[in-house]
């Protein structure tokens, strides 16, 4: 979602007017707490973004950044973008960024370690064993995370992360609607897993 509203404050600058939506209630507090600092008149929503109602043909403009879409499940991804193509007006737009599936096979992580006092996983010593899964056929990287605390308990935690080619996007989009779709590689600097030409920035308009 919105966060903690940075995008939100820039575009109300800018003159829209702006709605942000977070599921997390520390991020919607912390951006409604800078927005009155900086009088700024931006409408933050602390809800799941699958779950939204608003109204239809309501806004010109839907951004959703930081690959999001790309942790979606087709049947999350068709919610949202039933949600998304229900509230933009006729011809509204749709911008989003996906990780793109070139050279899929060089995006899995390899095996590693890490041994800490505390850190990012805890704030107690601990132990994690990460590893990385690839399923060809789906498009999609599981990494894997096994947290073991100093007294020998432990957690997994699993992230699943979805790869997109233009023509897989293009049939995704088609189906609710949204056409017209243009792509643009290299847009973030750098040239990691998150950035350069493994992000693909797609641009969708709403055909009704």
């Amino acid at each position: 979602g919105c966060g903690p509203g940075l995008y939100a404050e820039l575009l109300t600058q800018k003159g829209h007017r702006v709605t942000g939506v977070d599921f997390s209630k520390n991020s919607i507090d912390y951006a409604k707490d800078q927005a009155h600092k900086k009088d700024l008149d931006i409408k933050y929503i602390n809800q799941n973004y699958l779950d939204l109602d608003l109204p239809e043909n309501s806004f010109d403009l839907v951004i959703m950044i930081y690959t999001d879409f790309g942790v979606l499940i087709p049947d999350e991804r068709d919610i949202l973008l039933s949600t998304i193509q229900k509230i933009l007006k006729p011809g509204g737009i749709f911008i989003f960024d996906v990780l793109n599936d070139k050279q899929l096979e060089h995006k899995v992580s390899p095996k590693n370690w890490e041994l800490s006092q505390k850190g990012f996983w805890k704030d107690s010593p601990y132990l994690v064993l990460s590893e990385s899964f690839l399923y060809r056929e789906k498009k999609v990287v599981l990494n894997q995370h096994i947290v073991i605390g100093d007294n020998g308990e432990f957690d997994i935690y699993r992230f699943w992360t979805h790869f997109f080619s233009h023509s897989d996007l293009s049939g995704i989009l088609s189906k609710h609607s949204l056409v017209q779709v243009d792509f643009y590689e290299n847009v973030l600097p750098g040239n990691d897993l998150w950035d350069g030409e493994n992000v693909t920035f797609c641009v969708a308009k709403n055909h009704k």
